[in-house]
């Protein structure tokens, strides 16, 4: 009987096990489940912010686009109304046309001289408290040119050695090793 009491108890603690298991493997199933539903839900949540963000990309593009279009019209429309571009003048377009290339042409600026400052006419005060100069301030003279410095001497070589023995290990006396 001994053995068949060892043999109840341990089916008793296999089927606890099992039940354990069971439950266990139910509640992670349960978990599994509810994440996949909420992943699938955030994807498709990215997938439509990502539709409405490229549709908008999209639309502004086309309005950018269209300003662009509308803005090279007014250009080179000129301030010209829409009555009187009916009765316009193929003359007067090439004009505008021309006026119209000269404008946007990048004019080339020459450098200019900086004004001179009037000369001051009438009672001069001297220099005092009010920090005004007695003498007109002078021009900076122009730097004189720095004069060019001699060539530099060749360098002096050095007496060639007429000892020179091929078969010597010992080449510490020779200056071009050193």
């Amino acid at each position: 009987m001994a053995d068949s009491d060892g043999v109840l108890a341990f089916r008793e603690k296999m089927s606890g096990l099992v039940q354990e298991h069971t439950a266990v493997l139910d509640s992670v199933e349960k978990d599994w489940a509810s994440t996949s539903e909420a992943a699938e839900q955030s994807a498709k949540e990215q997938t439509e912010k990502a539709q409405k963000l490229v549709e908008r990309i999209g639309q502004r593009a086309e309005a950018i686009r269209e300003s662009e279009e509308n803005k090279g019209l007014q250009e080179i429309s000129i301030g010209v109304e829409d009555e009187v571009a009916e009765e316009e003048d193929p003359e007067v377009e090439a004009l505008s046309r021309g006026m119209l290339a000269a404008r946007q042409a990048a004019p080339v600026l020459e450098p200019q001289e900086p004004p001179e400052h009037p000369k001051p006419e009438g009672w001069q005060v001297k220099a005092g408290r009010f920090g005004r100069q007695a003498e007109e301030p002078q021009a900076p003279a122009a730097p004189e040119p720095a004069p060019t410095p001699a060539p530099k001497p060749a360098p002096r070589r050095r007496a060639v050695a007429q000892d020179w023995d091929d078969d010597g290990d010992d080449l510490s006396a020779r200056s071009w090793l050193q």
